[in-house]
């Protein structure tokens, strides 16, 4: 979208076919927000977004947050990228306490903001646990970008995945890694990730 700061007035400068029919769900919906976009190779730009997925047991409900690395084609309005869960240090992620304990099941870490050092060293600007600001440093993704964008040039048939495909995605990563301890919401029946090429 596009704003005017005089009025408040917003507009889409682009919006996917068939979105309007797919309004925002909690449970399925977990890739959304994050820092701001910062072009890496123009048209390419990326953000660390983060994403929630919502779980499950009985008399309990929780949240787990997670932020990953995206690139976003900004002439045709594709998401290009997607990368796995982004780890961090346990002992770190264990040194403030979390703040909404009541909702948040695991520690974590909230992107707010991004810096693009050189093109394979990013800086981010984030929260711990809503108890503290940090900035982190993210070095090798160069090799991952460049590939990325090597594969999106090199397609014949360049698209974006279907509505809610990333997302799916999104969940099968926070799944894998939590597999056996959490049940969670938000499987999109008749979805696969399977193939589907936004992590090289």
């Amino acid at each position: 979208m596009t704003c005017d700061t005089s009025d408040g007035n917003c507009h889409f400068v682009y919006e996917q076919d068939g979105s309007n029919q797919h309004k925002f769900l909690y449970t399925n919906d977990h890739l959304r927000g994050g820092t701001p976009w910062v072009e890496y190779k123009y048209p390419y730009y990326i953000s660390i977004a983060h994403n929630v997925a919502a779980t499950y047991k009985p008399s309990q409900d929780f949240a787990i947050y997670n932020a990953n690395l995206v690139m976003i084609n900004v002439e045709d309005w594709r998401i290009v990228f997607v990368s796995r869960n982004i780890k961090a240090n346990r002992h770190w992620l264990v040194s403030e306490p979390i703040i909404r304990n009541h909702t948040i099941a695991t520690p974590f870490w909230y992107p707010t903001g991004i810096i693009l050092q050189t093109d394979d060293v990013i800086d981010i600007s984030c929260h711990l646990n809503d108890a503290s600001g940090h900035i982190l440093r993210l070095k090798g993704v160069k090799s991952l970008l460049t590939e990325a964008i090597r594969r999106d040039e090199a397609s014949t048939s360049p698209g974006s995945p279907t509505i809610r495909t990333v997302q799916q995605y999104v969940l099968e990563s926070v799944k894998r890694e939590y597999k056996g301890v959490w049940t969670f919401f938000g499987d999109i029946i008749g979805h696969t990730v399977e193939g589907v090429d936004i992590n090289p």
